[in-house]
């Protein structure tokens, strides 16, 4: 199958760089044996003259006398012109040899050229790629995703080191994507054939990089990876008709059969004498027997007993290689497909050739029957897909897929309605299977497509995965005439989904829908499996929930009857299992449940204005809530709306008429009320922990409220209420992070929107992606890093159910939630420091993961809170984490020392300037440097050094006082060999001996304020940042400007931070509006004079504008801090950005 694209390569078949490369080594291999012979040549000449001569010199000493000297004159001239004739021809070896070499060493340079030439195509395809992700990503996201993908794919093909332009594409790309619904990338390199699972919920691919890898369709999350010893290319792939068996067909000649399960090795098939490029199971057990085919390069193909491994026939009829081959439904005929051009038809019984079907113009790749057995389609490389009947072998019709180029690969649907074909333009066609018609073209591979399979109707539609060369594996939701790409929406419903909840551990997620079905499932990390649907044959239901332990299941809904069952279902059948409980009560439909967290009691409410109050135990009603303005005309308005407290104390109920009550759970009273905002409330949700101990009548807890109004508001129970910014759409759901850190609402449009529960600020926004509107109920994991929305699909076609698992920290390796805004932070090796305008220093100990970070509290003055406290509670300025030392300073001009080794004790509070310490840093007492330095910049237009001795004692009086500066001093930077720089509003930079005092260079040329310098890593450049928009790199030994980047490197604005990474190759800034740009730097040849490009520009925090910026000491994260109390990490590291993604 001699295929550059989909087909796997030949053996004979050469490229043209390889050609010419060999026939230029052939020449330059020629010229150096005839310069060898030349000079051999002339070596012997040389000798036999110098022999004749030396002859000639014997005779004439035997001469007589008297000819003596005639014969002497006549020899020594004979041997003089031998001589010159020696060395005549040792130079005319000498320059053949030259020219040979010069030659030899011309032909190597033009092969090194086109092998370079060979690699700049492929650097330049990435580019292209690169250049293609970032035009999408305003408007497709998720398509520049892929594209950036791919781009960093194609260029590790080229080198490991990524050029930024095409790393920054991806940096951007990732974080622009919010929703977790994409198949990982694992191949590295082409992806030859893909296959599902019976049941839909797994994927199998092979690639050429020799491994086998099984997905789950639900997270995307990799399951399995296999591979064989020899490492040789896979090149198709295929499950058993249970599911349970999983095989591939591989260059080593071999078939291998595994547990689909555990990924163990059951059977290796061998009898082929070339490349195995096609294998598939046969439909069913057949007289006892479950048969297995593959097919080879050696032109054969191979019936086996799928169990024993066994060969029962060879089948041989084909001229050529053996690509792609289907069994009929029945079982009892297999069609092979070659690079021979025909297709042939064979009994699986006794191996006779039935039919033979001629009529493509090339090599045929790819075949499949229809769902029915009685047609046949078949892909080649003339580019059509034509269409036969297999019982008399007639053609029925053509599809003339690609004009231009190939066919590799043609899949029938489940009912036979449509087909599907790919090729190598890296489009996917739908045709009308009755008619012919074109129906869909998918575009979104950026080379040929190798494989294509089509799951079961699962989730709502069916799926369509294709493999791709470019090393990619897509997913298409196809309904109607429709196709959406991303991992099929968690549902497996028939209708909207309106509820959703999971357990407190995490483990469990039901859901409830219009379907009237319940469907509880296991959810695992890299796994979300279906493990019970429920139909209590109630109709509608419109509330879920699940007791804290999940133990308990209750849902409710049109019929007003709420069932209860226990979780553990012994021995009932899917569908069967008996209820607990059947609820009645309720004279109208049940819009809402929820268990009381304390336990023992579940609570429901709906349509007929009443809010019931179970015992779980006995499912008896304990209490009806009467509203304590009974005969009022809102009394009794529907009730949309339930949440306990965490306490379970009491409970907060809302609906039609906006009221909001509070009810006492022990003795069933209305305990307080908040007036109606006109506006219809459809989610409640109380903060988790507020207050730690409340008291009875609630009064502190806090309680989050969604009205239709659009509007999310935080009622401090019986204190105050406070609306929280930015949504539009009518609330339909809250829900705060297990964290307490974080609100989630969803809206009527399936919009996610997050605020941080400490600043108030919006600081996610997640949109449903199209045909999803999932706006109907929202559930948290128990680790806040995942959460669910409940809908449905949306097409002109169906309405369907939809279940949308969102990754909450999709961009950023790690979150941390402070309650005040930020005004600094710095990093160590292992620590984060950040300063808060609450007067407090916060400090974690961070551990980078493999893709997830961690981080714990480091000590601190409130226990192992990582707290540290100032005594008169000033607001902070800045902070800083060096060795032994945690130092911050305040807006009163003074700085606090605290020392880490005896639990954080604040060693000095020091009085070190007449107005606010804008900046502040540590000096370690390492290398030269016998004691710490502790230094502070403040608004009286100087920087101090203090002397900090090793007990952690500090000096009273500074050791140094820096004066020059005739503007705020503002920011502070340390070189690796003790040079000072700092940063003022004069409008300079200026460097200082840190060991005398003594003043250096004064770096000036911005225009206005100087706000932040760094050093890179060997302390050789110095970055200042400037309120005229502009950054300046300069020499720090001779004070040179070496680098401007301005509004043409995309600044538009004041900029604030700089940051150097770790090693000095990377800068990043924050502008003044919120905006984090990163440049590569490079140094020319000469090691001086920088470079930049663009790595990568991110928007503003929708929290609030950061205010610090740092790289960790890994170079891993970027790291910003803000107004809206978050510190985040930003991946920067590729490695990092593909496992998130």
């Amino acid at each position: 199958m001699a295929d550059q694209t989909s087909a796997p390569p030949t053996k004979t078949g050469l490229s043209w760089p390889v050609i010419v490369l060999a026939l230029l080594l052939v020449g330059a291999l020629a010229a150096l044996v005839y310069t060898w012979n030349q000079a051999q040549q002339a070596d012997l000449r040389a000798d036999l003259a110098l022999a004749t001569a030396t002859a000639s010199l014997a005779q004439a000493q035997q001469s007589s006398a008297a000819a003596a000297d005639q014969q002497a004159a006549v020899a020594t001239t004979q041997a003089e012109l031998a001589a010159a004739q020696a060395t005549a021809a040792a130079a005319q070896a000498t320059t053949t040899a030259a020219q040979a070499t010069a030659q030899a060493n011309q032909e190597a340079a033009l092969a090194e050229a086109v092998e370079e030439a060979g690699l700049q195509a492929r650097q330049s395809a990435a580019y292209r790629l690169a250049a293609s992700a970032l035009a999408a990503l305003p408007t497709q996201p998720e398509q520049s995703l892929l594209l950036a993908r791919e781009a960093i794919s194609a260029s590790l093909a080229v080198s490991e080191n990524v050029p930024p332009e095409i790393s920054g594409a991806l940096r951007q790309a990732v974080w622009a994507n919010g929703l977790d619904e994409r198949l990982t990338a694992g191949h590295r390199g082409p992806v030859n054939d893909v296959a599902f699972s019976p049941e839909g919920n797994r994927l199998a691919t092979v690639g050429d990089d020799g491994t086998v890898r099984l997905w789950n369709t639900t997270s995307g999350g990799q399951l399995l990876v296999l591979s064989s010893s020899t490492g040789q290319p896979f090149y198709s792939v295929a499950f058993s008709p249970a599911g349970d068996r999983l095989a591939a067909a591989s260059f080593d000649q071999t078939a291998t059969i595994w547990d689909a399960s555990t990924g163990q090795e059951i059977l290796t098939l061998t009898g082929h004498k070339d490349w195995v490029v096609g294998i598939t199971f046969g439909p069913a057990e057949n007289d006892g027997e479950e048969l297995i085919a593959t097919g080879s390069q050696d032109g054969t193909a191979i019936i086996w007993n799928a169990a024993t491994g066994e060969e029962l026939l060879t089948l041989t009829g084909h001229t050529a290689a053996v690509n792609r081959l289907a069994f009929s439904p029945q079982g009892d005929r297999l069609a092979t497909a070659s690079d021979d051009g025909v297709l042939i038809l064979w009994d699986t019984a006794s191996g006779q050739k039935l039919l033979t079907l001629s009529g493509h113009e090339g090599p045929v790749y790819a075949v499949a029957f229809n769902p029915e057995g009685d047609q046949l389609a078949s892909a080649s490389i003339d580019g059509t897909v034509r269409i036969w009947d297999s019982e008399t072998g007639q053609e029925e019709r053509t599809l003339r897929h690609n004009r231009a180029g190939w066919a590799t690969s043609v899949v029938f649907n489940l009912s036979g309605k449509w087909l599907a074909s790919a090729g190598d333009d890296g489009r996917i066609v739908v045709w009308d299977a009755a008619t012919g018609r074109e129906r869909l073209s998918l575009v979104g591979h950026a080379d040929a497509i190798k494989g294509l399979a089509v799951s079961p109707v699962v989730r709502g539609g069916e799926w369509l995965a294709s493999a791709g060369a470019d090393g990619q594996v897509r997913l298409w939701r196809l309904t109607g005439d429709e196709a959406t790409l991303g991992l099929p929406p968690l549902a497996d419903h028939r209708g909207p989904v309106f509820s959703v909840a999971t357990d407190v551990s995490g483990s469990q997620l039901v859901t409830a829908g219009a379907d009237g079905v319940v469907k509880l499932w296991q959810l695992g990390r890299d796994q979300t499996s279906l493990a019970r649907t429920l139909d209590p044959a109630t109709g509608p239901l419109y509330a879920a929930a699940l007791s804290p332990e999940g133990d308990l299941l209750a849902v409710a809904g049109e019929a007003g009857e709420v069932v209860v069952w226990e979780t553990t279902f012994p021995d009932a059948a899917q569908g069967e299992a008996e209820a607990q409980f059947r609820l009645t009560g309720h004279t109208g439909p049940v819009y809402a449940l929820a268990f009381n967290p304390a336990g023992g009691q579940l609570a429901s409410a709906g349509e007929d204005g009443s809010t019931r109050l179970w015992d779980v135990a006995s499912g008896e009603e304990v209490a009806v809530l009467a509203p304590a303005e009974a005969g009022n005309e809102t009394a009794n308005a529907p009730v949309y709306s339930l949440a306990f407290h965490a306490s379970g104390a009491f409970l907060a109920t809302a609906g039609r008429d906006g009221l909001i009550r509070l009810w006492d759970t022990a003795s069933s009273e209305q305990i307080a009320a908040l007036p109606s905002t006109g506006a219809t409330v459809r989610a409640l949700a109380f903060h988790p922990t507020l207050p730690d101990t409340p008291a009875a009548d609630g009064a502190g807890a806090l309680l989050a409220i969604g009205g239709d109004d659009g509007t999310v508001r935080l009622w401090a129970v019986r204190q105050s209420i406070r609306a929280l910014p930015g949504v539009g759409a009518a609330i339909q759901a809250l829900a705060f992070s297990p964290d307490q850190q974080r609100l989630a609402a969803v809206d009527a449009d399936g919009a996610v929107t997050m605020w941080s529960m400490i600043s108030g600020q919006v600081v996610e926004r997640l949109v449903s992606p199209a045909g999803v509107r999932a706006g109907y109920s929202l559930a948290f994991l128990a680790d806040g890093e995942a959460l669910f929305s409940g809908g449905q699909t949306v097409s002109a076609a169906e309405l369907g159910g939809a279940v949308l698992q969102w990754d909450t920290a999709a961009d950023e390796l790690l979150n941390l939630y402070t309650p005040a805004p930020l005004a600094g932070l710095a990093l160590t090796n292992n620590h984060l420091a950040v300063a808060g305008a609450d007067g407090q220093v916060r400090l974690w100990e961070v551990e980078p993961g493999a893709s997830r970070w961690s981080a714990r509290p480091a000590g601190g003055s409130m226990a192992a809170t990582g707290v540290f406290t100032t005594a008169d509670e000033a607001v902070l300025t800045s902070v800083v984490v060096a060795g032994d030392y945690l130092a911050a300073g305040g807006d009163t001009g003074t700085a606090w020392l605290w020392d880490l080794r005896e639990s954080g004790r604040l060693r000095a509070t020091l009085p070190a300037h007449t107005g606010p310490v804008n900046s502040i840093a540590l000096v370690s007492a390492t290398g030269g440097i016998t004691e710490s330095r502790l230094i502070t910049a403040g608004q009286d237009d100087t920087a101090k050094v203090w002397t900090v001795a090793a007990n952690g004692a500090v000096a009273r009086q500074p050791r140094f006082t820096l004066t020059g500066h005739t503007g705020d001093v503002v920011a502070l930077a340390v070189s690796p060999d003790g040079l000072l720089a700092t940063a003022s509003h004069d409008g300079t930079a200026r460097l200082w001996d840190l060991e005398t005092g003594e003043e250096g260079l004064t770096l000036a040329g911005h225009v206005g304020w100087v706000n932040d310098v760094a050093f890179n890593v060997v302390g050789a450049w110095l970055a200042t940042a400037g309120e005229d928009g502009t950054v300046r790199v300069w020499e720090a030994a001779s004070g040179k400007e070496l680098l401007r980047l301005g509004s043409s490197a995309g600044l538009n604005g004041p900029v604030k931070r700089v940051a150097f990474s770790p090693a000095g190759e990377n800068l990043a800034v924050l502008t003044e509006d919120g905006i984090v740009c990163g440049w590569s730097l490079a140094a020319d040849q000469t090691g001086g004079v920088p470079s930049a490009r663009l790595l990568v520009q991110l928007p503003p925090a929708l929290g609030g504008h950061p205010s610090s910026l740092a790289f960790d000491a890994t170079g891993r994260a970027l790291v910003a801090g803000g107004a809206d109390g978050v510190v985040r990490f930003y991946a920067w590291d590729i490695e990092d950005l593909l496992t998130l993604r």
